[in-house]
Order: structure tokens, then sequence, then C-alpha cells
């Protein structure tokens, strides 16, 4: 288990780690200790502050060590708290440009002090002491062998990515003059000054004579000796009007400043990465940039490189993008295809590659659920169990109004019912017979699965006749459970390696294992404290923020012994969470956690329902029911009519017998049921749309849940909505069920007039 140090913050290590938490699928420890780490520098050697600032060091370093298996800290900075660890971990390291302050190489920044020079080489020790290193370009992996002496296969490189969805082209202009941009601080080793000359010989042409240089970005620090070098250099050259500074830009606002922009420009004579060049392309800029360090692998063959000091090379290729269309819409096309080989997601897969990797070499220690042999390193699995108890009696109300007639384990994920998608995750696994508890509408579940035949597995059925909760249900089914079983919420999507699970339940002789999945906000749920070794000490149901010890939640799978439902009473409402599992602990019986960090989601809501439906389509995760599908695939099935003006982004996955018509335009993730009719010019986009919808001509509906038989007027706009048919009956009606399960009152749904009637329209977030 791996989990990811998310340091919160503006800077581009800080961007880095909070990238990597979006786009990985891990347990995150957010901080703002890496705030604290820049505060030091800019703090006198001895004082009261500097104290206080070494004590939160050590509470930091505590906290790691308390968080057990391997921990990624995402920059070089965080070293010094490595060396004091006793777990192992990984560490990202995105340039050396302080250890050649450090050596006195250099004075990119400034010359540390005698206190930095101690702080810098325990960071520097830090990332020697790594169980594996990931450097984000080709030249800091040159750097950290030439200079640190670390071998070359203890370093793994993994280019950092840039967001697509914001860095695009766009017609937006927020200045009214041509100019060329630079985007960073105004550190020496940026050679801002060096462009400011460079753009002065251009100005000594009439032909440039309107033209301006936008810098974006703060001076840096220390900000007034930053600032006070670039303005004594442009008052040399009489150009104060001509060098625009915009110190802060809004996010959303950079890509107006690189698409606005004649060329982007960075003469850096050190990067160890550099997201400007490639954010610059992305957004159809021209670029130009230093041959230095990393930024010729950066940029390929899309950029112009020059020499960083090289005064008139780099005013002649600006005025060469300037002059001449050609190389410049050349630039461009180049720069887009470039831009696109470096995103967050290929960093996260190639980063959680990097975890796999670690977590085999560090064996059974620590990674629990491998089973080791007492004399070698072979690792062996003990198989899976052949038993399964599903879940399914509940009877879905935080999901309503979709399930008002239909069972949750029924509701079509990707066209097919959730628990088709459960049953084949488990004889993925092995299993071989599968216990349904039935509850809810009974007669829904067994009429479409009826017997086994057509699934490969044993399905048995039971049937309570009042509501036994999740230990009581079992208990119910015991007279089929003679082994070690498996039992599953069934609302509970994952890609939990059961067959693993079992091995660590058996290694551990434990009587019940209850996989763990690691949540930001841990308040909804229900909290499991482990020790060292897994076995649970205690559970704590929803805590309050200030009683939060643990991110470890109960997943809802387990794995158990026969012999524990001889504690569970029967004929009786009993529940695992505050029955089973607390009296097991009371008699000293060994229950463990088993932690996972792969895909984990609580179908319990409407809002979650849909991105179930998207996350599958953007291969977020994985069902054994949708093999072969790719990236941003448009899947048809048979009998499928689209007009040829229609326009359709995947992914999307259109079931069969569905009419699309003239110039309807459709971006995906869009799931389509049987027997849909999109009439002219409707829009529909990241919406589930379920069996025998009809969406009328012009209508637009976005981030939405359509149920079966639903009709959408011409015009309609549907937006975050979860649309339910007209044949709702009244005392239904009075009480409506939002996303989050609580009643209100039916004058806060959203009634819109069709041809049919009253159609609820249910917000799947609150208002």
């Amino acid at each position: 288990m791996v989990t990811l140090v998310t340091t919160t913050g503006r800077g581009s290590m800080d961007l880095y780690a909070q990238k990597l938490a979006e786009n990985l699928n891990a347990p995150k420890l957010y901080t703002d200790i890496y705030q604290k780490v820049a505060e030091q520098f800019n703090i006198p050697a001895i004082c009261l502050t500097a104290l206080k600032a070494c004590r939160q060091d050590w509470q930091f370093i505590k906290m790691l060590n308390q968080l057990g298996g391997i921990v990624h800290l995402p920059n070089q900075h965080l070293g010094r708290y490595g060396f004091f660890l006793k777990i192992p971990y990984i560490i990202t390291v995105h340039d050396l440009i302080r250890y050649f302050d450090f050596k006195g190489y250099g004075t990119f920044i400034h010359r540390p002090n005698l206190r930095d020079k101690f702080y810098l080489s325990l960071d520097y020790k830090g990332i020697k002491k790594a169980a594996r290193i990931i450097a984000v370009s080709q030249t800091t992996k040159h750097d950290l062998v030439k200079h640190l002496g670390i071998p070359e296969e203890h370093i793994s490189v993994i280019y950092e990515g840039i967001d697509h969805r914001l860095f695009k082209p766009t017609s937006r202009r927020l200045m009214d003059y041509p100019y060329v941009l630079f985007v960073g601080s105004e550190h020496p080793r940026k050679n801002f000054a060096q462009l400011i000359r460079a753009f002065f010989k251009l100005k000594t042409q009439r032909r440039f004579k309107d033209l301006k240089l936008v810098k974006v970005g703060k001076a840096g620090g220390p900000e007034a000796e930053f600032r006070k070098h670039t303005l004594h250099v442009i008052n040399e050259l009489n150009i104060p009007g001509d060098v625009v500074f915009v110190d802060y830009v809004p996010e959303e606002d950079l890509p107006a400043y690189y698409s606005g922009a004649e060329c982007f420009i960075l003469p850096s004579s050190y990067e160890g990465f550099g997201f400007p060049p490639l954010e610059a392309m992305a957004c159809g800029c021209p670029v130009i940039v230093s041959d230095a360090a990393s930024l010729p692998e950066v940029v390929g063959e899309a950029a112009i490189r020059v020499k960083p000091h090289d005064t008139s090379s780099l005013a002649g290729a600006i005025e060469m993008v300037l002059t001449d269309e050609q190389l410049r819409q050349e630039l461009v096309s180049k720069g887009l295809d470039h831009a696109q080989q470096f995103s967050w997601e290929k960093t996260a897969r190639k980063t959680l590659e990097v975890y796999e990797t670690v977590e085999r070499s560090l064996g059974d220690m620590f990674v629990p659920a491998r089973v080791a042999e007492e004399k070698g390193t072979l690792i062996q699995k003990t198989g899976a169990c052949t038993k399964a108890v599903v879940l399914v009696g509940g009877e879905g109300t935080r999901l309503r109004p979709l399930t008002y007639f239909m069972p949750k384990p029924m509701v079509p994920v990707v066209n097919r019912p959730f628990l088709e998608h459960t049953i084949a995750y488990l004889k993925k696994h092995g299993t071989e017979h599968i216990i349904l508890t039935l509850s809810y509408l009974p007669e829904v579940i067994q009429g479409y699965l009826g017997d086994d035949s057509k699934l490969g597995v044993q399905l048995s059925y039971t049937v309570e006749q009042s509501p036994l909760g999740t230990a009581g249900a079992v208990r119910n089914a015991d007279r089929y459970l003679d082994s070690t079983f498996a039992v599953l919420n069934g609302d509970i999507f994952t890609e939990l390696d059961i067959t693993d699970m079992v091995a660590f339940h058996r290694h551990k002789r434990a009587k019940a294992t209850i996989a763990l999945s690691w949540v930001d906000n841990p308040c909804a749920f229900g909290t499991v404290e482990t020790d060292s070794d897994g076995r649970v000490r205690r559970f704590v149901e929803k805590p309050s923020p200030d009683r939060v010890t643990t991110h470890w939640i109960n997943a809802g799978v387990y794995i158990l012994e026969p012999e524990v439902l001889r504690f569970v009473p029967a004929d009786s409402l009993y529940m695992f969470e505050d029955g089973l599992f607390p009296r097991l602990l009371e008699l000293g019986e060994p229950v463990y956690g088993y932690p996972f960090s792969g895909y984990w989601l609580d179908m319990g809501t409407p809002d979650k329902y849909r991105r179930l439906n998207c996350d599958l389509l953007q291969l977020r995760t994985r069902s054994a029911l949708l093999e072969g599908l790719r990236e941003d695939e448009i899947r048809c099935d048979k009998n499928v009519v689209i007009c040829p003006t229609a326009k359709i982004v995947g992914p999307v996955v259109i079931a069969n017998g569905c009419r699309i018509g003239e110039g309807v335009h459709i971006k995906g993730p869009v799931v389509m049921g049987q027997n849909c009719h999109v009439a002219d010019g409707a829009s529909i986009e990241e919406t589930v749309l379920w069996d025998d919808v009809e969406i009328g001509g012009g209508a637009i509906l976005k981030q939405s849940i359509v149920s079966r038989s639903v009709r959408i007027n011409e015009d309609e706009l549907v937006i975050n909505r979860v649309v339910t048919p007209d044949y709702i009956p009244d005392y239904i009606r009075d009480e409506q069920v939002d996303s989050w399960g609580r009643l209100v009152p039916s004058g806060r749904v959203n009634l819109k007039t069709t041809s049919r009637g009253k159609e609820p329209f249910m917000s799947l977030r609150e208002e």
C-alpha cells in the first residue's frame, strides 16, 4: 500500500502532487508542510519560530511513520523527513537547483546559511535513502547520477503532465495589442533579463514598434532583489512602457494569455521540467526555448531552440516567428501534436507502475496481500474461496427515485444490471457458488437471473420475510456456508483483488477480515483502526472531524469463517458493523483489516450511480462484462440507425434499436439503453439513458439520468437531473427523495410539464 503525501500550495511541485492525487486512486495525506519548509529558509537561524518549525517537523515524521506501508514524498525537499522515516518511501525529484546552491556551483536563488545547509544536507541524504526515486526528466536523472552518485537502475523517469481540459486554444483575448509572452519568476536562472535585451533589439525596428513583452507571474523571492534587477535592465534600455507585468493570473485565464501571444519564450539556463512551454503548445502558441537542461527533451522538435545567453540568436528566433507565417503555422501544428503526449493521466499510470514495482520488491513486510514462504522469497497465493454471499435485500432508498420499481442491484450499469457486474467479478476470482440474500422485490431479481446456466456459477437464493440486517441475512444463509466464504454489500463496485484478500486472511489465521478503503473524508463512514500487523483494534462509526484517527473505512467486503455465525442471533435484526465485528473484538477473536488502493465506489446515490457509468466508459475502472472496451470508443449494438450529420464524440455505448436523428450532438461519456430515439438537433452530454427513452428535437441533456420509458419534450433543458416516468403513484409523489436519501416535500422537486403530464426532475446534488 502506497500513501501519496499531497502538498497544498500554488507552486509547480504542489501542482504535481495535486494532479497526482486527482488521477491516482490511492490513499492521500494532505499537508501544508511544504509551505512550512519554504518558509524556514526565511527564518533566522535561532529564534522561537525556528524551534516551533522543528517541532512541527518531528510531528510530521511521527505521523508518516504511523501510516505504515509505503509513502510517496512528491518533492525532493521532503527528503529531510524521509531520512528519519522507519518505513520505506518513494521520492520524486524535480531538480537539483538547491543542491547547486548548497555546493556553491551557482546562485540560482540565494546562498544558504548554516541552518539551510543542514536542512539541505538532510534532503539529499533522504533522497539517497529512498526505496525508489522518480525523476521528472532525463536531465534530472543525469544530475542525480552525476552529483549524488545514485545508481541509474534506482531511478524511474516519469514526465509530468498538463491539464488538457484547461490548456487548449481559445479565441478569448485579454490584451488589445501584439505581444510576446514569458511565464515564470524572475530568478536569475530564468534568464528573463536576457529576454528583455533580445526584445529591445526587436524594438529598434519600426515594424515592431507596437509589440510588447508580457511577463506573467510573480518575481519570486527574495522578490525585491529580483524585481529590482529586472527594473534596472528595463530602465537601462529605456523601454519601461513596453514590458508589461501581470503578477497574478487566475489559472483559468492562462490559456487566453497563451492563445493571444505571437509566441512564447523561455530562455532558462536550468529547468528540471518546465510546464509553460507545453501549456503554450497546447494553446496553439509557437514556442522558443533555450537548449539548456531539460528543455530540449521536453519540447522535442516542436519548438525553436537557442543558446540561453546568446541575445542575438534569441532576438533572431523571435523575429522569424513574427515574420514567417509558414514557420509559425508549422510550430503551432507540431506543438499541438507534441503537447498531447503529456497528460496527468499518463503520469499517474506510470507512477502506479512504480508503486507496484516497489511493492513487489519489498515483499511480504509491506504488501499484506502476499504470503511469503518462511525460508525464501517465493510469493504464493492460497487460492480464492469458492463461496460468496451478496447482500441484495436493501430497498435502495438513497438511490430513489430510480429504485421505486426496481431493486438497486438491478439498475442498469452500461446497459447490464449492476448485479451481473458483481457476479462476473466474483466468477473472475474463482467463486463457484453465489448466495443472494433477497428482501425488496425479490421476484424481479429471481425472474431475471433464473437458474444459473447462463452465468457459469451456482446460484442460491434466500428471502427475508422481514429485514434481518447485514449479519442476520448471512446467518439466514448459513445452510450453504460450510467453509471460508466472502461477503459483499450489493451496492459496492470495486477492483479489490479478493483472491489476495483470501490469502491474507488465511495467512493471518483470521476469523474475519474486513476490506479497508482509504477516503479523504471519513466522517460519513465507519472507520477501522488497526495495529502494525493489521489486526483491528476498534471501530468508530461516522466520527466527527475532531475524532478522526484514521482514513481507512469499512469497504463492505469481508472474508469470514463459518464458525463466526454462531455469534449472530437467528431470525433477528443484526448488523456486522455494530454487532458481530465489535462482539468478535470483545471475545478476542482475530479480526484483521485488509487495506487496498484500487477502485472502490458505493453506488448509493444517483450522483454516484452516474459516476460509475462514466468511470467505466472512461476506463477509470473496469468490469469483466466490458472486456475490450477502448478509450473514447463509440460502441454500437445491432440495429442502430445514426444519421450522417450526427456528431458523436466517445466514449459512448449505444444499445440495440436506437435511432439518432439529424444534427444530433452526443459527447461522452454517454450510455444509451435499448430503443432510445433522439430527435433532430438534440444534444446529450455525460448522461445515462435507460431503455425506451425519447428525446425531443432540440432538447439538451447534460450530466443527468433518464429512466425507462421517459419522453423529454422538444427544446427541453435537463441539466444535473434524474428524470423518472409520469406514472409514479401519488403516495410517492408526496414524498420525493433527494440523492442523499432525505425525504423532501414534493414542492422542492422541479416539475416540468411534458405531453405525458407531470414529470419529476430531481437534482443529483443538493441545491
